[in-house]
């Protein structure tokens, strides 16, 4: 919402279909997204209007006095910017360097830009040269990876990339980031800190910034695991990380402090006191990241001190409660200016978004999307929880996807729907309709396999106890056992499909269980031993330095000792494969492919951030077996399909695989 309460700034994503689109990156609400304007009064906009070059549009921020917006933009040339768009001219136009740092957390929404003022704008970028980690896929990969294979092939540069294991880095021998000002009535650059930022706050009266940056790599020493990051991010894990205190008016001066281990200014530290003279953040008591977190106080001389009471720094404030919602209508942004309000609602034909001019008016609907909603059949299944003894004995619940046109009585085939460390609630959420209005991931929506005839189960998986794979089917086969007694499920046409860590327990379950009929593993790894010393592949071409240090790999979720995520315990081993290798070949599928009795069909992409190796040598040795395996491969995907072409290709295979082996017929929806 604007300033003036007057105009709301909205983002929407635009269909999976036009010619002109660029489905190479992320899945992410950015894919194919727009800025649009909404007006208290008047027609919407469409301010960006990707669709004419392919670009995506998102973050709208809006200066304090509401003039100008800043959004984040992917157009420029392979990489990330930021345009601001001017309410008084009705123009956009582009302002800073590319490579904005996607990674870098400033303020309260954890975007990598901020207003200091009504006409300047901070923000964070990646060393120049390079790219936001999370913009390394599709063209981007495919453009890097050509410009090395061109400097080998003219043979006068050496396209080589070097990296050092068992030593520290230090920031300064680092590729840096930068910290800096942007005018945007001048497009003037001012650089504050020369850094790889990873949070700010700013100070209240908005002359200075605290600021988390990388401090050089963490060396780990012998029986020393790695540990997530406090503020449960899952990148930079081997960092350490150092505050600084930055001057803005005037720039450039940057107070490092010292003597602090890995502070943090999330999730409970980061707050200035009123006055500016002090900071408040929290970090290590002691040189390991094993010992507690604690706050200190920073002052304006860079003292370190105890944290004690102290009336200067503002408390919190507890958070209202959104107002009544009528009618499904949900409540997107509200003026408490002017009253005006945005809402949206999923009724079964579509998506709507609804304005309210006053604080006493009424809702009218301002914009349609997914009208094609209303062509789909409106039984598309019915969810429902079950509730089942664990292994452990616990009492955990199961989600099941009815199918269309289901008859209680009926035995259907079903498909088990795996993910390690995750429990399903044990209330459904509730929806203004039974029929699906989106997918975030459209290649495993639940209700393509539902309107086949098809039970789709999705058990309770608890965090790994040191066998993250053998003991998984003491979770599911009591889920399914259920379903059996419920008269629900047909015992002998059950099936398999997992996606990333999902796939991985197919893989294991199938060489563990002989009653399924057969199974499909998308973009995971049957050996978890190559997993656990794996790059993140699709990430060395963004940061060909020190790619070993972004996302985590299977060395951090395998040995996780803590549990400050859940993914990070959801495959925990909790032991290296030197300390016990009996463990790690228990859990490791593709040591004991000679047991699986079940027709498996493999899908991998080469742009995953998983290697496309995996799905080789998984299909090459269960081939070798003579085992039945179909082996799906996709060029420039990359962790879920993203082309519209290959979405149906797949589709389309995944359904005849499944069919066909488990003596399926269409259900009564076929939409």
């Amino acid at each position: 919402m604007s300033p003036a309460g007057d105009l709301a700034a909205i983002v929407i994503q635009r269909a999976e279909t036009a010619a002109v689109e660029r489905y190479g990156w992320v899945d992410g609400p950015w894919n194919r997204a727009d800025v649009w304007l909404v007006p208290r009064r008047g027609r919407l906009r469409n301010i960006t209007n990707g669709v004419r070059d392919g670009t995506w549009h998102w973050q709208p921020t809006w200066s304090p006095d509401g003039r100008y917006l800043a959004i984040l933009t992917t157009r420029v040339t392979n990489n990330v910017g930021i345009e601001v768009w001017d309410e008084r001219a009705g123009t956009l136009r582009r302002v800073g360097p590319p490579g904005v740092d996607l990674d870098a957390h400033l303020e309260a929404w954890g975007q990598p830009m901020e207003w200091v003022d009504s006409t300047t704008l901070l923000a964070a970028f990646v060393p120049a040269g390079t790219i936001p980690l999370y913009y390394a896929y599709g063209p981007n990969q495919r453009i890097r990876r050509d410009s090395a294979w061109a400097r080998t092939e003219h043979g006068a540069q050496a396209s080589v990339s070097l990296l050092e294991g068992g030593v520290e880095t230090p920031a300064a021998a680092r590729p840096q980031g930068s910290l800096a000002l942007i005018d945007v009535r001048t497009g003037r650059v001012t650089i504050v800190a020369q850094a790889n930022i990873r949070e700010t706050v700013l100070s209240p009266d908005h002359r200075q910034v605290a600021l988390i940056a990388d401090d050089g790599n963490d060396v780990m020493g012998p029986g020393e695991g790695p540990r997530w990051p406090e503020d449960g991010s899952f990148i930079r894990f081997f960092m350490h990380r150092r505050l600084g205190l930055a001057q803005l008016q005037p720039a450039g001066q940057v107070r490092w402090i010292e003597g602090l281990h890995d502070p943090y200014l999330s999730p409970s530290g980061g707050a200035w006191a009123v006055d500016g003279s002090k900071f408040v953040v929290a970090t290590h008591s002691g040189a390991s990241q094993a010992t507690p977190l604690e706050h200190v106080v920073v002052d304006a001389h860079g003292m370190v001190g105890a944290l004690t009471p102290d009336s200067s720094f503002p408390r919190d404030t507890p958070v209202s409660p959104p107002p009544a919602q009528r009618s499904e209508l949900v409540l997107a942004v509200e003026s408490p200016r002017t009253g005006f309000a945005l809402y949206t609602s999923e009724p079964a034909d579509g998506s709507l978004i609804w304005t309210r001019d006053t604080s006493n008016g009424a809702p009218h609907v301002r914009m349609r999307l997914n009208s094609h909603l209303g062509k789909v059949e409106d039984d598309v299944g019915q969810e429902r929880l079950i509730h089942y003894r664990g292994a452990d004995g616990a009492r955990y619940a199961g989600q099941v996807l009815l199918p269309a046109g289901y008859v209680s009585g009926v035995r259907y085939p079903t498909i088990v729907w795996p993910y390690p460390g995750h429990i399903v609630p044990d209330s459904l959420p509730r929806r203004a309709s039974g029929k699906p209005h989106s997918a975030f991931y459209p290649m495993m929506d639940p209700h393509l396999w539902s309107t086949r005839g098809y039970v789709v189960l999705q058990p309770s998986i608890p965090p790994s106890n040191g066998d993250p794979v053998v003991s998984v089917a003491g979770y599911i086969d009591p889920a399914i056992d259920s379903l059996v007694a419920m008269g629900v499920t047909d015992s002998s046409r059950l099936a398999l499909v997992g996606h990333s860590h999902g796939a991985i327990l197919v893989y294991g379950l199938i060489t563990m269980s002989t009653r399924y009929r057969a199974a499909i593993a998308i973009a995971g790894w049957s050996d978890i031993l190559s997993y656990y010393a794996a790059f993140m592949a699709s990430y060395c071409y963004c940061r060909a330095d020190f790619p070993n240090e972004w996302v985590p790999t299977g060395l951090t979720q395998f040995e996780a000792s803590n549990a400050t995520t859940p993914l990070s315990h959801s495959l925990r081993i909790g032991v290296t494969p030197w300390e016990d290798p009996l463990r790690w070949h228990r859990n490791n599928p593709i040591e004991h492919f000679d047991r699986v009795t079940t027709p498996l069909m493999i899908v991998k992409a080469d742009n995953d951030t998983f290697y496309m190796s995996d799905g080789d040598i998984a299909f090459q040795a269960l081939s070798r077996l003579g085992k039945r395996v179909r082996y799906v491969r996709y060029w420039g995907e990359g962790h879920t399909l993203s082309s519209p072409a290959n979405l149906r290709d797949y589709w389309s295979r995944a359904r005849v695989w499944l069919d066909d082996l488990l003596h399926s017929s269409l259900g009564s929806a076929s939409r």
